[in-house]
C-alpha cells in the first residue's frame, strides 16, 4: 500500500510547463480517486501501418500447406481432404507412430519470418472424435532432428488439449513458449500443426477451417490512446 501511494505522489507531482491543468503536488500520499477530475492521460497515436495477422482460410484450396513426410518409413502421410468449409486430417491404424497414438501432421513454407516478430498462432479447428491435443512444431528439416522428435522439424512448440464435442473452437499456441526444446539463429522458415488420437484409437478425424499468426504489435492495437498530458 505504501509503494502504491509513493506512485501516485510521482505522478500527480509530475508535469510540464506546457500543461494547462492544475498540477497536485503534496509531500503526503494523496488517493487517486480524490483526483481523478484533475488527470489526464498522455499517450501516442496508434501508427496506421501496423503488421496485420496472416490468415489461411480453408474455406477455400490451401495448396501451400501439405502433408508432412514422416521419418520413419512405416509411418503414413497423413490423409487430407477438403470439405464445405475446412481441410479435414485423417488418421487411420497406419498413422499409429506416436506410442498408442495416432499422429498427423500438414506444414507450411514461410517467408523467412522472424519469429521475434509474432506472438502466437490460432487454429480454429473441430472435430467429435476422440482425439488428444493439438500442437506446433518449426522449421522443416529432413537432416538436423533431436532423436525424440519422430516428425522432421528442428524443434517442437506449443501444444493444448482438443475439445472434441463437434464444436468449432480456436486454439491459441503461443510463439515465445518457455519449454521449446531448441531455439535457433535466422529466420523462421516453416510451421507445422500436428495432432494426435486418444490411446489406442483405430481412426479420427480433425477439421481446421482456419490458421492465423498474429504478430506482436497486433496486440495493442485495441489498447485506448491519447495525446493528452498526464497532470
Amino acid at each position: 500500500m505504501f509503494l502504491a501511494f509513493i506512485i501516485m505522489l510521482i505522478a500527480f507531482s509530475c508535469s510540464g510547463p506546457e500543461s494547462d491543468q492544475p498540477v497536485l503536488t503534496a509531500e503526503l500520499p494523496l488517493h487517486l480517486e480524490e483526483h481523478i477530475d484533475d488527470a489526464r492521460i498522455e499517450g501516442s497515436e496508434v501508427p496506421g501501418d501496423l503488421p496485420a495477422p496472416v490468415e489461411w482460410r480453408f474455406d477455400e484450396p490451401q495448396p501451400d500447406w501439405k502433408p508432412v513426410k514422416p521419418l520413419d518409413k512405416k509411418w503414413k502421410t497423413v490423409k487430407t481432404v477438403r470439405v464445405d468449409d475446412a481441410l479435414r486430417l485423417n488418421l487411420t491404424a497406419e498413422h499409429r507412430a506416436d506410442g498408442p497414438r495416432l499422429l498427423g501432421e500438414i506444414f507450411i513454407t514461410l517467408p523467412d519470418w522472424n519469429i521475434e516478430d509474432w506472438a502466437h498462432i490460432e487454429i480454429t479447428a473441430r472435430t467429435s472424435d476422440p482425439v488428444r491435443q493439438i500442437g506446433i512444431d518449426f522449421n522443416y528439416t529432413e537432416e538436423d532432428n533431436p532423436e525424440d522428435i519422430i516428425t522432421p522439424f528442428y524443434t517442437e512448440g506449443d501444444s493444448a488439449p482438443l475439445i472434441a464435442d463437434g464444436t468449432i473452437q480456436t486454439y491459441r499456441l503461443s510463439l515465445d513458449w518457455p519449454w521449446m526444446m531448441r531455439r535457433w539463429d535466422g529466420p523462421w522458415t516453416d510451421l507445422g500443426i500436428w495432432f494426435n488420437s486418444q490411446d489406442n484409437e483405430e481412426a479420427v478425424a480433425l477439421d481446421i477451417l482456419s490458421v492465423s499468426v498474429i504478430p506482436k504489435e497486433h496486440i495493442y492495437t485495441d489498447a485506448p490512446t491519447s495525446s493528452s498530458r498526464t497532470t
